[in-house]
């Protein structure tokens, strides 16, 4: 989780809602933006006891201030998986330009809270807030592939599958290589990753580099399956030949 978040000071003077809370409140709604586990887009998991037993106040207290701030719509808690949800979060801790860095973190983030309703009305939410592009604050391809599991991403634990069909098709795996590999599966998967390389062989430019441009590509436009070999040029040929491809590239 991140470790550094922003508090705007102007909610002790300026925010009426804030203002009226009672001091163990105050504390709890301050504590739900500054704890360890807090995220930078406000949805993370924490259960209702470590919350008691970080701040001081009683079970009954933190279960009571949620219900308040649940209904004055500041946060969201689903007391069953333990996730919460600050709902104005990533409004101040997220930038609107984020880097590599911050978009990685938000991945990481995400894939760390259980999948739950909650969950995806948060997403939904972040992508009508920001948009889903290839440099989106909340690219679908992160949350989209975050909120699935491994079988839905056709992930399946086949990091080491990637890394084959990288050196079988494009070249050695380097380090650094395999590290790009590694955080490109975190965003895309590797269905899209396999078929990106497939892609940039069949167009002849074998290197990693394509391949992310292939795969921001589908992230910003949508996915699209890789081209037949050249001779397949009937639509019936290169239809068969993209369910094949996606097929194999599946399993």
């Amino acid at each position: 989780m991140a470790n550094f978040r922003q508090l705007h000071c102007k909610m002790w003077s300026s925010d009426n809602w804030f203002i009226n809370l009672n001091p163990e409140m105050k504390l709890l709604f301050i504590y739900l933006f500054s704890n360890e586990r807090a995220s930078m887009t406000g949805l993370y998991e924490i259960p209702v006891r470590i919350v008691s037993f970080e701040t001081g106040l009683t079970r009954d207290c933190v279960q009571d201030a949620i219900e308040v701030f649940t209904k004055a719509d500041k946060v969201e808690y689903d007391f069953e998986s333990g996730v919460i949800w600050i709902k104005n979060m990533a409004k101040y801790q997220v930038q609107n330009n984020p880097n590599e860095h911050i978009r990685k973190r938000i991945a990481d983030d995400m894939r760390n809270v259980p999948d739950c309703e909650l969950k995806r009305r948060c997403v939904d939410t972040l992508s009508v807030r920001y948009g889903y592009s290839s440099d989106a604050i909340v690219s679908s391809s992160i949350v989209s592939s975050s909120l699935l599991s491994s079988e839905e991403r056709g992930t399946g634990g086949k990091t080491e599958n990637v890394f084959t069909v990288y050196e079988h098709n494009i070249g050695v795996l380097t380090p650094m290589i395999a590290d790009a590999l590694k955080d490109a599966e975190i965003t895309y998967g590797p269905v899209w990753i396999c078929a990106a390389i497939q892609e940039a062989v069949a167009s002849n430019a074998r290197s990693w580099k394509y391949c992310e441009a292939i795969l921001k590509r589908w992230s910003r436009d949508g996915f699209k399956a890789p081209k037949a070999p050249s001779g397949k040029s009937s639509p019936e040929d290169v239809s068969e030949h993209n369910r094949r491809v996606i097929e194999e590239l599946a399993k």
